[in-house]
């Protein structure tokens, strides 16, 4: 009796291992930790855009009002110069002086073609009921004047013939005859060209500039 309970105690010692062996391999597997997220890179920071000062705007400001006005044909005060540079001040006056002589040659032209209408009479040989009728809507009011100032600021572009489709008094005329060459005279096609081409020369070149100048100013 006494030989045997080492014995059981040893077995007894070795069941109990074998169950908390059994026990811890019956227990959930946790998964490893994750590798923590790589941090975000930190965001590039540019440097700030110049800014003008308010005598810089109000330059540029200026520079933009004169654009419009070559945009628009229209004459730049000489008042403005004092906001451009020599080489701006330059081509603003070349641009003004080519514009008054396109503007003095298409009001020749454009006269020339509403005293043709105005005076239009049944013996002259390309005689026309409708433009004979548009002859006399010439006569009424300022629609004279208003047709020489349309079609002579028209003729200022290069695409002249577009404007003078859409204008009021002498779209009519020019659109009734477009395509044939009884319309001719509307694309200003016996129009001496040297000073539009000049003014359009002049209107390119001034526009390039203004756009550099732009550029210069805005970094």
């Amino acid at each position: 009796m006494e030989n045997k309970l080492p014995l059981f105690c040893s077995l007894a010692a070795l069941v109990v291992a074998a169950a908390a062996l059994a026990a811890a391999l019956t227990l959930p597997r946790t998964a490893a930790p994750a590798d923590p997220a790589p941090s975000p890179a930190p965001e590039s920071v540019s440097a700030p855009a110049p800014t003008l000062s308010s005598r810089e705007s109000y330059r540029l400001e200026k520079l933009n009002e004169v654009n419009d006005l070559v945009l628009d044909r229209q004459v730049v005060s000489e008042d403005y110069l004092r906001y451009l540079d020599q080489d701006l001040s330059e081509g603003v006056k070349a641009y003004n002086a080519a514009l008054v002589n396109a503007k003095a040659e298409t009001v020749r032209y454009a006269k020339e073609w509403a005293d043709t209408f105005r005076d239009l009479s049944p013996e002259d040989d390309w005689y026309d009921e409708a433009f004979a009728r548009y002859g006399q809507y010439l006569k009424e009011g300022d629609n004279y004047f208003r047709f020489i100032e349309e079609f002579s600021t028209a003729l200022l572009y290069p695409n002249a013939n577009d404007f003078t489709f859409f204008a009021p008094v002498v779209g009519y005329p020019a659109a009734s005859e477009a395509g044939g060459s009884g319309g001719l005279w509307a694309t200003g096609y016996y129009l001496d060209k040297t000073w539009t081409d000049e003014l359009t020369s002049a209107v390119d070149g001034l526009l390039t500039k203004f756009d550099a100048a732009r550029g210069a100013a805005e970094g």
